[in-house]
């Protein structure tokens, strides 16, 4: 659901005793047992993105803190990045003058962490037209054709 601040979050609150709960933050108890009413679904659906316009992102974490249900915001890049769980586990690395461009490369980590034999990141690119002809040949070219287009500069 898109926030009053332009943000968004997440919501997953299924299970009837967590709908009710939702319904009742929320202040719309009237939904509370309408949660399966599919002639109902777009009605709710557009009240409680609504209500959710009315507050940010950040207000809607406090509302919602302490909750049963699954609430989550939805962090853009840059606070992803930052955040203290992802700092703490090292899931981004920063490579700081990416092939001599003046400029940080970021990237994640491995999707997963042990102790005893961490991961490496290793950064190792083709070169320029280094499998042109590969690719070329792959979709028919003959290699006389290929010695043809470098010949000409094409390629």
């Amino acid at each position: 659901y898109r926030t009053g601040d332009g943000g968004y979050v997440s919501l997953a609150a299924v299970e009837g005793k967590f709908w009710q709960e939702f319904c009742s933050r929320i202040g719309c108890p009237e939904y509370s047992e309408e949660q399966w009413n599919y002639k109902m679904q777009e009605e709710i659906y557009a009240q409680i993105q609504a209500r959710f316009l009315t507050r940010s992102r950040e207000e809607w974490e406090t509302v919602f803190s302490g909750s049963g249900f699954c609430f989550s915001p939805l962090l853009n890049l840059e606070e992803v990045c930052s955040h203290p769980q992802v700092l703490a586990r090292g899931i981004i690395h920063t490579i700081p003058d990416f092939g001599a461009s003046h400029r940080p490369l970021r990237l994640t980590g491995l999707p997963f962490a042990m102790s005893e034999t961490p991961g490496q990141i290793r950064l190792s690119f083709p070169g320029l037209g280094q499998h042109t002809a590969e690719a070329l040949q792959a979709v028919g070219y003959t290699e006389s054709e290929i010695k043809q287009l470098q010949s000409k500069g094409v390629i």
